[in-house]
């Protein structure tokens, strides 16, 4: 017998058919991807070249240069993709209209990504590691309702078989979103001392992969580093899907 959610479901895709969140097309029935059509979601293509992310210096495994480590507390970076095309508006349709099954999608390939470079000895993974998601601000996670870094977490504990620690670090109230911030000084300074760690005895000596969705400047990264740092922390690794680019232009319009 069918069911009233399975009309409903009809229904809904009668009138409003899913699209391609890359090229707007209509997807068909036979879709792999709940909101990719196959051609879109293969032109993502997983990088293998990396960079210190605070200096954009060239680093074999994305590892913090000698001379920022010096300053740092974020010890490397791996990003999985380029912050453009169809990332970049994938991104953009999850965080402003709030479509979960985009991230959902995205994180297959975080996975297939995180595997990679484990198998590449760019990634340590010995067991131990501790997989934590950067934390959203909680009125913007009311209205979101789900936190995508949460969502790209937990298919690299799935694919790897760590732990993912919810509820690690903690963000205080105030500041302006990083996103809304064009100047590379102005996001270091707005992220500064932000985060906390709540529960210190789960990363004390141990190696944390923590996972956002963009990284551009590092500085919510490395402000999270400094929190996980402090409460005990031996290493930190931080795991985004894209790795954005300030826009010049607006820099220029700022200043």
């Amino acid at each position: 017998m069918i069911s009233y959610k399975q009309i409903l479901d009809w229904f809904l895709g009668t009138l409003f058919p899913p699209l391609c969140v890359g090229c707007g097309f209509v997807l068909g029935d036979d879709k792999k991807y709940k909101c990719f059509c196959k051609e879109c979601f293969n032109s993502i293509k997983l990088q293998n070249r990396f960079v210190c992310v605070f200096c954009d210096s060239r680093s074999t495994a994305g590892k913090t240069c000698p001379f920022c480590i010096r300053t740092s507390h974020l010890d490397q970076l791996l990003t999985a993709a380029e912050y453009g095309g169809v990332v970049r508006r994938a991104v953009k349709e999850t965080k402003y209209r709030y479509i979960k099954n985009i991230a959902e999608d995205l994180s297959g390939l975080f996975g297939k990504f995180i595997a990679k470079q484990a198998r590449a000895g760019k990634l340590q993974l010995t067991g131990g590691e501790v997989i934590i998601p950067v934390p959203l601000n909680r009125l913007r996670f009311n209205k979101r309702g789900f936190n995508q870094a949460q969502v790209f977490a937990v298919s690299a504990g799935a694919i790897t078989g760590l732990a993912v620690a919810d509820e690690v670090i903690e963000r205080k109230f105030g500041g302006s979103p990083q996103a809304d911030i064009k100047v590379k000084s102005e996001r270091l300074k707005n992220a500064e001392g932000k985060y906390r760690c709540a529960k210190p005895e789960l990363v004390k000596g141990k190696t944390i992969w923590l996972v956002d969705d963009v990284a551009t400047t590092g500085s919510t990264l490395e402000d999270c580093a400094r929190a996980l740092k402090e409460a005990g922390a031996s290493y930190v690794v931080g795991l985004a899907f894209a790795k954005g680019k300030l826009n010049k232009n607006r820099i220029k319009k700022l200043e």
